[in-house]
């Protein structure tokens, strides 16, 4: 009688169409979640995920110190996207300097 969403979200997602844009949304909520928890609300305030496509998360950066702080840590915060997502969906982080 009654669904769970999490049976009926993804072909619902599909039949509109929006099943990647719904992903990319995922991607960088969960990245803003692992900066603050492994590099801290400092880094957290300066860098801005933009954009999720083809395994490249684009990232806004104030400066290239952030973006050297966030790249020097890139496979740790890669893996654990991956991991929290339950796939090897994200390849890559790209920045962008304010």
């Amino acid at each position: 009688m009654f669904k769970r969403i999490k049976d009926i979200l993804p072909s619902s997602l599909g039949r509109y169409g929006i099943t990647s844009q719904a992903q990319a949304a995922f991607v960088c909520f969960i990245f803003e979640e692992i900066i603050k928890e492994e590099l801290g609300e400092e880094v957290s305030k300066n860098c801005q995920p933009l954009s999720f496509c083809n395994g490249v998360l684009k990232i806004q950066v104030k400066n290239s110190i952030w973006a050297s702080e966030i790249q020097l840590n890139q496979s740790k915060i890669v893996d654990k996207i991956n991991k929290k997502i339950g796939e090897d969906i994200v390849k890559r982080l790209q920045f962008r300097i304010k």
